[in-house]
């Protein structure tokens, strides 16, 4: 069976379709009679190439379905969550190539049902454990936007690319395809972020993710953007309109990033009022680290400064100062591992952590973020990313990752961007800002201060709160407007509802106390009236 499967695979790529097509048959036939599902899908792939490449696109169809179920059943059978991660690996290039066929004959719908089926499965499985329902379908989609906001659901496989686009009341498919030295320039620039962001030339490159001849609807003011592969670590904020090259969409639109447009599903309501004694606020931040340096994972032979991050205190203290209801904050030697995960994290509506942080591209749930010694003489604390997965954060509104690097990790294919937020949603967070890349303490600390002011003071959403600090960056006449310190920032999950509003001690105070001045003074107003009466 294995042989007739490889000497298929090589003569189909020595292009005798012919004989390969007696060899995948010969593999299928076998594998049946084996009950061999990896073999029976291989073998179904191959086939449905050969008549792709012969244009028989319907039976290619019909084969590359098949592959699909096959797959779709094995992976059901898988009981551990680690084995399902990397499952698509190999797989991905199927749903791809249905994917292709679909989007060329314009099938919206099943289009955009196998984009979600080829991507972010597990975290996809963690929503339908505590949701249930059927299959995403895109008129799901279309009832569940907000007005105004526009989804795009970016695919990518080879030189092809394509966005299936949705507002409330139009859906459509848009495709490029980019050349050999595009994809090269590309992928190049994306590797080099942040320092390709100071090259105009490499800057304008980006754009060309976006589709050519298409134009956003005139009414959209949120974009919502589901990435795949490498256009996961594209800020979109960077990228020009498409009606105007002079424009970038920081200017026009908020953006918020999901892992899957299933995240929709989920229910966020909260219309509650909440009152000065409610928990708003945990944040953790300046951690004392009393041994070695600890860099990228690796000691070195300087000691750490107890210092280490001179603005994280400053950065905490501003936003507290912010927040009208109330706020437990853990700094210093009380910036513990422990205390993080005993259930302090989900105890208030937003979640804040000031730290330096480490992806490990390699593993990624080795990449973690550093907590203060606990104790004289202990080692460096860290809570690693595959310990988020497990926390419950059911009750956070948003958590901030006030670090370098969150949004970087691993890109497994049928999964996505191995990062924190990915980590952090899934626990239930209902949104989480973080960084694609290294920016200093200081331009860190006040881009938050502007973030959680826009947040706070002024009830904006989410996504519109991170826009407006971006925008006070990138127009000011300092070096804070250059695109590598402000276009780091990025919100994942539900960016377009503002936080719980939050009565403040002063509100309530003067809730009260006005109206009973008021009485006082009707009161004293009455009598005195009434004394003159009288007089009279």
């Amino acid at each position: 069976m294995q042989a007739h499967l490889y000497l298929g695979e090589t003569l189909f790529r020595a292009g005798s379709l012919s004989p390969a097509r007696k060899e995948f048959e010969q593999t299928n036939s076998l594998a049946r009679e084996l009950a061999t599902a990896e073999e029976q899908w291989k073998s179904l792939y191959g086939l449905g190439r050969i008549e792709a490449s012969a244009g028989n696109i319907d039976t290619a169809e019909r084969d590359y379905r098949e592959a699909i179920s096959l797959i779709e059943q094995t992976r059901g059978q898988l009981q551990l969550a680690a084995l399902r991660s990397e499952f698509f690996a190999d797989k991905r290039e199927v749903y791809d190539a249905l994917i292709l066929i679909l989007i060329k004959k314009n099938e919206l719908d099943e289009s955009f049902l196998f984009l979600e089926r080829s991507r972010s499965r597990n975290f996809q499985d963690s929503l339908q454990k505590n949701q249930g329902g059927a299959p995403l379908t895109l008129q799901h989609v279309q009832t569940s936007l907000p007005p105004a906001t526009l989804l795009l659901e970016f695919w990518t496989a080879g030189n092809e690319t394509a966005v299936v686009w949705c507002t409330r009341d139009a859906a459509g498919i848009q495709t490029r395809q980019l050349t050999a030295e595009q994809q090269e320039k590309l992928q190049a620039a994306l590797k080099r972020m942040p320092e390709s962001l100071e090259d105009p030339d490499e800057k304008t490159i980006f754009d060309e993710v976006l589709p050519t001849d298409w134009r956003f609807p005139r009414d959209v003011r949120h974009l919502l953007i589901v990435a795949d592969a490498w256009i996961s670590s594209l800020p979109f904020e960077l990228l020009h309109t498409p009606d105007d090259s002079k424009s970038l969409l920081v200017d026009r639109y908020d953006i918020s990033y999901l892992p899957s447009a299933a995240l929709l599903r989920r229910n966020i309501a909260d219309r509650h009022v909440y009152w000065p004694w409610n928990r708003e606020l945990v944040a953790f931040g300046d951690p004392v680290v009393k041994t070695s340096e600890i860099t990228n994972g690796k000691q070195d032979a300087a000691p750490l400064n107890e210092q280490s991050i001179p603005y994280s205190r400053e950065e905490i203290d501003e936003i507290a100062h912010l927040t009208p209801g109330a706020t437990k904050i853990f700094l210093r030697e009380n910036d513990l591992k422990k205390t993080f995960m005993n259930g302090t994290a989900n105890s208030a509506f937003i979640l804040h952590v000031s730290t330096h942080a480490f992806a490990d591209g390699d593993s990624p749930e080795n990449s973690r973020l550093l907590f203060s010694s606990d104790g004289a003489d202990a080692s460096p604390s860290y809570v690693y990313l595959r310990e988020l997965y497990d926390l419950d954060l059911s009750g956070v509104k948003l958590v901030t990752i006030s670090a370098c690097d969150t949004e970087r990790g691993k890109i497994i294919r049928g999964e996505g961007v191995q990062a924190f937020s990915r980590a952090l949603i899934s626990a239930g967070a209902q949104a989480s800002a973080t960084s694609l890349w290294r920016v200093d303490d200081q331009p860190t600390a006040e881009f938050m201060r502007l973030f959680y002011d826009f947040l706070m003071k002024e009830h904006k959403s989410k996504a519109e709160a991170l826009r407006l600090a971006k925008l006070k960056f990138f127009h000011s006449n300092s070096k804070l407007n250059r695109p590598a310190v402000w276009a780091a920032f990025v919100l994942n999950g539900d960016g377009l509802t503002p936080l719980p509003n939050v009565i403040s001690w002063t509100e309530l105070v003067a809730s009260v106390v006005l109206p009973v001045v008021f009485l006082v003074v009707l009161v004293l107003s009455a009598r005195y009236i009434g004394n003159r009466n009288l007089r009279s």
